[in-house]
């Protein structure tokens, strides 16, 4: 669940008192359940009654394509991660620091496509890795990240294949 599924049900919430389909108390009951919303069904049922509303589509997030061939690139800093990444790299090098990253998701599906590259991949400590699907074929993985102590903030789920690559994954520096 995005911010910006929660701020497009406020929107909509905005146009209901302005169309006189609830009045400011309500507005305000329902903008602060949308606001602490963690599911569709939540958000849902906060507009379900509204007659007359014509629901625009949630904005789509496009996946964020990084590609490389024989060159390097680093994504660190604040950076936006949406829920999807594709990673696409031949014999070359790629350093991704989510540790200061703006996530749109909690969980982010990162498909992972290297030949004979270098991956380097940081997180913070509220981050949780999960890389069941990787499939790692004539190379070197490791995961030194640990289990966060406190509820995980984000997930990054990683799949695909990485072939005569070598994957590190760690935890930022405190």
């Amino acid at each position: 669940m995005s911010h910006a599924e929660r701020a497009h049900v406020v929107e909509l919430l905005q146009k209901a008192v302005a169309l006189g389909l609830i009045d400011l108390d309500e507005f305000s009951d329902r903008a602060d359940q949308a606001l602490t919303s963690r599911t569709r069904e939540e958000l849902n049922v906060l507009l379900v009654d509204l007659p007359g509303l014509v629901v625009a589509p949630l904005p789509e997030h496009t996946p964020l394509n990084l590609k490389l061939t024989s060159s390097s690139l680093v994504r660190n800093g604040r950076w936006t991660v949406p829920p999807a990444v594709n990673v696409q790299a031949r014999a070359g090098e790629m350093r991704l620091d989510f540790s200061e990253a703006e996530f749109l998701s909690r969980v982010v599906e990162i498909d992972i496509d290297i030949l004979g590259c270098n991956l380097d991949i940081t997180v913070g400590r509220t981050t949780v890795i999960d890389s069941i699907d990787l499939e790692n074929r004539f190379g070197f993985f490791r995961d030194r990240t640990r289990s966060p102590r406190v509820e995980p903030e984000h997930r990054l789920r990683l799949s695909g294949i990485a072939r005569g690559s070598s994957i590190r994954i760690r935890n930022a520096r405190s």
